[in-house]
């Protein structure tokens, strides 16, 4: 089982390493096309920030729930209430909103039932959208059941998403 201390000392090699319950996932750098929706979202998100004096950040950044729980969501957005998560170097609790862009090497792990998608439930993360560069739909999920490992409500945009809960936020991507 590795921990948050022995990604500390992995090879800077451009891969993007996360701890899952102790389990080491590691992935590629991302398309141009999932860089353009990370783009996208994360400059809706800033210009939400702007009004409501939260913030957003994208990836590289870990998240780091416990020690053997470390991820490197695509992009994240936290409410002036929970800017104090964010630290020198790292985030030290769950963010408003977790956001992910699917890619071959992710989509299991992202997606409703994954690994990432209940851990972020059971941290608590309020909102969590997941992004299909293919198609463009957006799964997003809010009010998360720790308990229970899953979000209560789901919902589905087509291009384009409206928070459940940050009131006036929305996004398009492409």
């Amino acid at each position: 089982m590795l921990t948050y201390d022995d990604l500390q000392h992995a090879p800077d090699d451009g891969l993007r390493r996360e701890l899952i319950g102790g389990e080491l996932y590691m992935t590629p750098a991302p398309s141009p096309q999932h860089q353009r929706i990370v783009r996208d979202v994360f400059r809706a998100l800033d210009e939400y920030a702007s009004r409501s004096g939260g913030e957003a950040l994208f990836a590289p950044l870990d998240v780091v729930f416990t020690q053997i729980d470390v991820v490197e969501p695509d992009v994240l957005y936290f409410t002036a209430e929970r800017r104090e998560a964010i630290g020198e170097t790292a985030v030290r609790a769950a963010p408003s909103l977790v956001v992910e862009i699917l890619s071959p090497s992710t989509s299991e792990i992202d997606a409703e039932g994954g690994k990432k998608y209940t851990l972020y439930a059971r941290q608590r993360v309020p909102e969590y959208w997941v992004v299909n560069p293919k198609t463009l739909r957006v799964d997003a999920y809010a009010e998360p059941d720790r308990a229970a490992g899953m979000y209560r409500n789901h919902f589905v945009g087509d291009g384009s998403i409206e928070s459940a809960t940050l009131p006036g936020l929305c996004a398009t991507v492409s």
